[in-house]
């Protein structure tokens, strides 16, 4: 296949993802108001998520392993049928269990069409085209999200019902545009995998056993920020939504439209900010920072006098999350050589992010039973303690590489 005849599958791939991701971010605005319609623990809002992430974990290497031995088309269209099957268990859930099972639920198929997602592109992109194709498929996702937050926020307002109905709908069109869209130009793999290989090998816990022959000091050093900075934003991120509609009354549609700004900021940041980073090759200080910034954001808001304040300050923090985490990527890949030692780290990357998802949204859930500034306080010292490990894991390469030469 030419080229240009590449160019135009991604393309075309890319503006289904578009409204895709606009689709399945929908329900988040409403989620706090059926929390609170339904008279459950304020810590369900963190409980709902940790059930999502952990399947999400659980379930992102047989996606990935099945990808092998089944068409694409197929599995982008079994992954978006059960978000939607998933979305419709949420939406009429009446009790606690019910919304956990169905948010442990949609996890399990979303992993399926985030893994299918970056497969779809490198494997697709013309040569040399791979990464920035990445690049155009992550910013996709977040302006297309945070549309999605705005339009479901919208659409909350109007009924909970509608905003499911419409994600539902749009998700079922979904899993058929890519059914008829990519089996055009499917490949068929014709590997076969028996059923104990295929547990063994997508086995999640597989990537902390693959880490160790790789892992030294300073690599532990860099997994320890990594972690302790998803816990802090997770905290913070799935608290946020929460506390604008229970300690600010917000409706869906502004909870909604702060979620939007939050996406159009951390666009920028990270086109900008992000970039000129980047470029100057240098990455183990500004990373340190912008941690630490986080942190100080993360704490300064609780003590604004005003909503509008708090906003600006809020926005203040997403912007350095935005540019955080490109960096953050880049100083695992760029520990990695050539062939299997890379896919290893960055394996065990998506890995440890996603404990610190579970974690973070988890415990934020429960400690703001007990105070609704708690999560914050918490985002703030997990964010501190990773800046801390980032300055030292900057130290210790900086030494490494000094004596190595």
């Amino acid at each position: 296949m030419d080229p240009k005849q590449k160019s135009r599958m991604i393309t075309a791939f890319l503006m289904v993802w578009a409204f895709e991701n606009v689709v399945n971010n929908l329900a988040h605005p409403v989620t706090p108001v059926i929390i609170q319609m339904l008279q459950l623990p304020d810590y369900m809002f963190g409980a709902a998520f940790a059930a999502m992430a952990v399947t999400n974990f659980l379930f992102s290497p047989l996606w990935g392993k099945l990808s092998q031995t089944v068409r694409m088309s197929t599995l982008m269209f079994w992954s978006c049928m059960g978000y939607a099957v998933g979305q419709t268990m949420f939406m009429l859930a009446q009790n606690m269990w019910m919304v956990l099972l169905a948010r442990a639920f949609s996890g399990a198929f979303s992993s399926g069409f985030m893994t299918m997602s970056m497969i779809y592109v490198v494997d697709n992109s013309p040569n040399g085209a791979q990464g920035r194709n990445l690049t155009f498929l992550t910013t996709i996702t977040v302006v297309a999200a945070a549309f999605g937050y705005l339009l479901g926020g919208v659409l909350g307002d109007i009924s909970v019902q509608v905003c499911f109905g419409v994600q539902i709908a749009g998700m079922v069109l979904c899993a058929v545009v890519y059914l008829i869209m990519m089996r055009k130009t499917d490949k068929v793999s014709r590997q076969e995998m028996e059923m104990r290989v295929l547990i063994k090998e997508a086995n999640p816990l597989s990537a902390f056993v693959a880490i160790r022959p790789y892992m030294d000091k300073t690599l532990l050093t860099l997994f320890a920020s990594i972690l302790c900075t998803f816990v802090a934003y997770n905290a913070f991120e799935q608290c946020f939504n929460y506390y604008m509609i229970d300690q600010y009354a917000f409706s869906t549609t502004y909870n909604g439209a702060v979620k939007a700004g939050t996406g159009i900021v951390s666009l920028i940041a990270n086109m900008t900010i992000c970039m000129a980073i980047l470029r100057k090759k240098k990455i183990n200080k500004p990373v340190a920072w912008l941690l630490l910034g986080s942190a100080a954001a993360a704490i300064i808001m609780l003590f604004m006098p005003n909503l509008a304040l708090f906003l600006v300050i809020a926005m203040v923090f997403f912007g350095c999350t935005a540019v955080f985490q490109p960096l953050l990527q880049e100083q695992v890949a760029s520990r990695g050589k050539q062939g299997e030692s890379s896919g290893v780290l960055m394996g065990f990357y998506n890995a440890v992010k996603s404990l610190g998802m579970i974690f973070g949204a988890l415990t934020a859930g429960f400690i703001y039973d007990i105070m609704p500034e708690l999560p914050f306080w918490m985002a703030g010292i997990f964010f501190v303690l990773a800046g801390l490990c980032s300055l030292l894991y900057g130290a210790q390469r900086k030494k490494s590489i000094g004596e190595k030469n």
